[in-house]
């Protein structure tokens, strides 16, 4: 689901029982999604303007949300392995978030 204008979303699934969803409002939003291995979930939900994710994901079992609202929000998340979890919450404007795991 996208509203506003100049949202963009590039989603990319690879594998069995991956789940992705993603909500974008306001404009200038950018996000992509990524996902390799079984049982992968990427949610990403941004609201505002100026708001660009990531999420990235290759293994098995892994879950990563990002949830942005405000202006110029940054975020990432790469995971590499199996059963890796994380989640960022970001509001206000101008936050930036990398988040790199790997395991097993």
């Amino acid at each position: 689901m996208q509203q506003g204008y100049n949202n963009f979303l590039r989603m990319d699934q690879n594998g069995t029982r991956n789940s992705a969803i993603t909500e974008q409002s306001g404009r200038d939003n950018l996000a992509v999604t990524g996902q390799e291995g079984r049982r992968l979930t990427g949610d990403i939900y941004q609201s505002g303007r100026g708001n660009v994710s990531g999420i990235a994901q290759i293994g098995n079992g892994s879950y990563a949300v990002t949830d942005q609202a405000g202006v110029n929000n940054t975020t990432g998340v790469i995971q590499v392995g199996n059963n890796q979890d994380a989640s960022v919450v970001q509001r206000g404007s101008n936050n930036i978030t990398v988040v790199i795991q790997g395991g097993p």
